[in-house]
């Protein structure tokens, strides 16, 4: 797992540690929104959310090693700071902000986004899905074949048909491809559970074995807030 690619990725930072000699990529419809709206709607903004993900990266010696790179100029005109897609690179971690996949735009998707993410020659050769499943663009970021892991609390189907009944027929997303494993484009499949372990099979069977086996329904996995970032700011975020 040289490269983890995580769509959604909201402020959850535990995959860092749990992979600690992988490289991530980010990908957030935050701050614009939570649900990927290719357009600024103030009470869907969430105001101090890069801010706190750049709090809780320091705290963790995760430095900025460079200026961000902006994809979009579609918000000049609203005096709104991080409405456009851009990333912040911090070596290790390349952090998409107001970036949603499938994107908006799709020359953007394909000719600066995808470039960005593997300007380093170094494709994401894992899909890391926790809290809802990607749209199917997510998987024309990866190497083929790819590792995926699936993350407790997210909701797994047994099957195809289970999916077909979830999915509207216009929101397709990865697990499609990732439950049949058409040509072999998984290599291998591994449930994440509340407490952290890890249980890796060869197919779609086994992993929901597992994924049955070892969810919980209630639990309490979430982490304090850490204490160096400020929770004035952190409690003035606009909610849903």
């Amino acid at each position: 797992m040289n490269k983890i690619l995580y769509v959604g990725s909201g402020e959850d930072l535990s995959p860092l540690s749990k992979f600690p000699n992988s490289k991530f990529i980010y990908i957030d419809s935050n701050p614009r929104n939570s649900y990927g709206n290719p357009y600024y709607y103030k009470p869907m903004y969430h105001e101090h959310f890069k801010e706190k993900i750049m709090c809780k990266l320091r705290e963790n010696r995760i430095i900025q090693i460079s200026p961000p790179t902006i994809f979009t100029d579609d918000f000049k005109e609203i005096s709104v700071p991080d409405l456009d897609s851009h990333m912040v690179d911090f070596g290790r971690l390349k952090y998409y902000f107001s970036t949603s996949i499938p994107h908006e735009d799709y020359t953007v998707f394909k000719e600066k986004i995808i470039p960005s993410i593997i300007d380093d020659n170094i494709i994401p050769d894992t899909i890391f899905i926790c809290g809802y499943h990607p749209g199917e663009d997510s998987l024309e970021i990866l190497q083929k074949p790819f590792h995926f892991i699936g993350s407790y609390p997210t909701y797994f189907p047994k099957d195809i048909e289970e999916l077909k009944e979830l999915e509207h027929w216009s929101n397709k997303t990865c697990m499609s491809d990732i439950i049949s494993n058409i040509n072999n484009q998984v290599s291998t499949y591994s449930y994440l559970d509340p407490k952290g372990d890890l249980y890796t099979s060869s197919n779609y069977q086994d992993f929901y074995r597992d994924y049955k086996t070892y969810h919980i329904d209630e639990v309490d996995v979430s982490e304090g807030e850490s204490e160096g970032c400020d929770r004035s700011e952190s409690e003035g975020s606009n909610e849903d």
